[in-house]
């Protein structure tokens, strides 16, 4: 896909399925540092995933990210902030932070990077 968008930087197609692939396998720096592909697709805004990705990285990591002119939304900041104090409340208790995210952000990634998170700790 990557060798696809350096031919064509133009195949919207080759993008979305790298950029699927690295939130998938939770390759956060990867979605960080092709957000700027976003630009190639005249893309109005960072759909929502990304943008939880983004967040996650810069809570993990602390860094900023360039998001190359566009902003996150505020709405997904607040339920980021959600998201952490969730978590930080069932810290102790798997099942039922995992309940608790689940109902609450079960279509997001927030979810997606906890239950991945949990299922590996629990390994």
């Amino acid at each position: 896909m990557l060798q696809s968008l350096q031919y064509n930087k133009q195949n919207q197609m080759a993008f979305e399925y790298m950029m699927a692939y690295y939130l998938l396998s939770y390759r956060l720096d990867k979605i960080v540092q092709n957000i700027h592909r976003l630009n190639d697709f005249n893309y109005p805004d960072i759909p929502r995933h990304y943008e939880e990705a983004v967040l996650i990285y810069m809570d993990i990591t602390g860094r900023k990210v360039d998001l190359h002119g566009r902003k996150i939304n505020t709405n997904t900041v607040r339920k980021f902030q959600r998201f952490c104090d969730i978590v930080d409340r069932y810290n102790n208790n798997r099942n039922a932070g995992l309940a608790a995210v689940t109902k609450e952000f079960g279509d997001s990634y927030f979810s997606y990077i906890y239950l991945f998170l949990v299922s590996k700790e629990s390994k």
